[in-house]
């Protein structure tokens, strides 16, 4: 099975950006972006302390579709 690929602004090849059956990707307002965490986690996150969720799941709001699941720890900085 081939992946698909997109040409970059450089020139350079890229996997293509996972999409939804509605055609939104991880970047468009209409995929929610919920953060998952352990139990422990979430008892902080309940007494307003900050947790960096264990991974982030992106879901599009109109169909439901998960988009896609990232657990990258430097993608999950941005969400603590």
């Amino acid at each position: 099975m081939s992946e698909e690929r997109r040409t970059t602004d450089d020139g350079s090849e890229a996997p293509a950006a996972a999409t939804c059956q509605c055609g939104y990707d991880v970047e468009s307002g209409w995929v929610a972006r919920k953060p998952r965490y352990t139990m422990l986690d979430g008892f902080f996150v309940l007494f307003g302390i900050s947790a960096t969720p264990y991974a982030i799941e992106f879901t599009c709001r109109k169909c439901g579709d998960i988009i896609a699941v990232e657990d990258d720890p430097h993608v999950l900085g941005k969400f603590v």
